[in-house]
């Protein structure tokens, strides 16, 4: 669990509640977004100074984020902490009251709750991953990075920056509900058709965490971030690699990178291929840097994948 940043309480309260999303978007089962509920719980310790205006603001950025994402809030519940200030998303599978006592088999699927007339006519959710959040050892397979909302990669609030206790940089502005849904609804297509081979969260630690934890044993990755870096026309790998803008990072055969294309192309979704796994190596070799003209393009189409929506 995190400390919520008394400075930006908004932002992180909203890269909260898309964690819990997209972390619930790898599971088993057939469901859409709209078929999701949330619970949500407060931890908070109410007698510093400003401490309960930055409260005031966490709630309603939930809320806004909440509405904007069209889904609804299931329960939620407050409590005073002497320590901590912190805030926790569950996504609620069931409206069944809970039993202490009853065991549930890993295997088990669960009805999910909601009326909303878009929701799936039978949704279920498991409780395992339908794909792995480890890389496979294909050296020929793609990883693909989507951000989940629109807003510019910045260092504020970040594990980073705790790291080396200093936030000189602004939170990312996260709150596109419209385009996190169209995200969601694209890449659960592949979850559930098992196009993409594994995949995993970004969100604590960004993108370079994220790569790492999906690298087992003697299993590296080499990547390239200049065309992420030129399309938001930053500067600084750094906040490419370690900026929290939710997202994921999947990874998909070479043979389906053109449909991988055509789906976001088809609903407008940017997605960047940085790269590919490196089987024998137990690091990752990130290259990044700035460029710009018709040279940088020729190169690229020619130098990497060529996707029929580029042709």
């Amino acid at each position: 669990p995190r400390n919520c940043p008394a400075t930006f309480p908004e932002e992180f309260t909203k890269s909260r509640l898309a964690k819990a999303l997209l972390d619930t978007m790898w599971m088993r089962g057939h469901f859409r977004l709209s078929d999701l509920t949330l619970s949500a719980k407060w931890r908070w310790n109410s007698k510093p100074l400003g401490s309960m205006a930055a409260f005031y603001a966490s709630v309603e950025a939930a809320a806004d984020y909440l509405d904007s994402l069209g889904i609804s809030l299931g329960s939620y519940s407050f409590a005073e902490s002497e320590r901590v200030n912190q805030i926790a998303f569950k996504v609620a599978a069931t409206d069944r009251p809970e039993d202490p006592d009853e065991e549930i088999g890993p295997e088990e699927e669960i009805d999910l709750p909601g009326n909303d007339p878009f929701r799936s006519p039978h949704p279920v959710i498991g409780r395992r991953r339908a794909i792995p959040d480890k890389l496979v050892p294909d050296p020929d397979s793609w990883l693909i990075f989507i951000p989940f909302d629109s807003c510019e990669f910045r260092l504020g609030g970040s594990l980073l920056c705790e790291a080396y206790g200093q936030n000189g940089d602004p939170a990312p502005e996260v709150g596109d509900g419209d385009y996190f849904i169209d995200c969601f609804e694209v890449v659960r297509e592949f979850v559930e058709d098992k196009v993409a081979l594994s995949g995993r969260t970004v969100s604590d630690g960004g993108l370079l965490a994220a790569l790492k934890a999906m690298c087992p044993d003697e299993l590296g990755a080499k990547i390239d971030v200049s065309g992420i870096m030129n399309a938001y026309d930053e500067d600084k790998s750094v906040r490419v690699l370690f900026s929290e803008v939710p997202g994921a990072l999947i990874q998909i055969k070479d043979i389906d990178y053109d449909y991988a294309d055509a789906e976001f192309l088809l609903q407008d979704i940017a997605y960047y291929p940085i790269g590919h796994p490196v089987p024998g190596s137990g690091s990752i070799c990130v290259k990044s840097g700035r460029g710009g003209g018709i040279s940088d393009i020729l190169q690229s189409l020619l130098g990497s994948q060529a996707s029929e929506g580029e042709d």
